[in-house]
């Protein structure tokens, strides 16, 4: 029997918890410019699942349209940034990685957005890299970007 692959999460202070089935569609290095503001953070990470595998189990998290096709969440007791949501993505859901309980199960695969990176950010991994989206986990829908020469 194949075991169903399940992961949990929720914000820092337990107020929402959610949990998310199967195995993900992309986990990402995003380095545009909105998910740096909204994470806080020179880069964020962000887990991609099928929205039919995702549920939220406790709690309300309270959202905010970035662009009119894009709704980001976070808790509004603590603060922490849980979800991001693309109207031309439907399908599926995409979790900021530091609020599942157990990250390290979710290894990045890729990177995107990189023409948006800051420029004093290195990327010192192998992983493919995407100068815009990668259209939501599939891969072969945008070219790897190309790297430029190192001066």
């Amino acid at each position: 029997m194949t075991e169903t692959k399940l992961f949990n999460g929720g914000c820092i202070c337990g107020a929402i918890r959610y949990k998310a089935c199967g195995s993900p569609v992309m986990v990402a290095y995003c380095h545009c410019d909105d998910c740096r503001k909204s994470g806080g953070s020179v880069v964020a990470v962000l887990a991609g699942f099928r929205r039919d595998g995702f549920e939220i189990v406790n709690g309300n998290p309270t959202y905010f349209g970035t662009t009119p096709a894009v709704q980001r969440s976070f808790c509004n007791t603590c603060g922490t940034p849980l979800f991001y949501e693309n109207q031309n993505f439907f399908e599926n859901i995409y979790i900021h990685i530091g609020s599942f309980d157990q990250p390290e199960k979710l290894p990045p695969d890729r990177h995107t957005w990189v023409s948006d990176r800051i420029s004093w950010h290195e990327i010192n991994d192998n992983l493919t890299q995407y100068e815009k989206l990668s259209n939501a986990g599939q891969s072969e829908s945008t070219p790897p970007y190309e790297k430029p020469d190192r001066i």
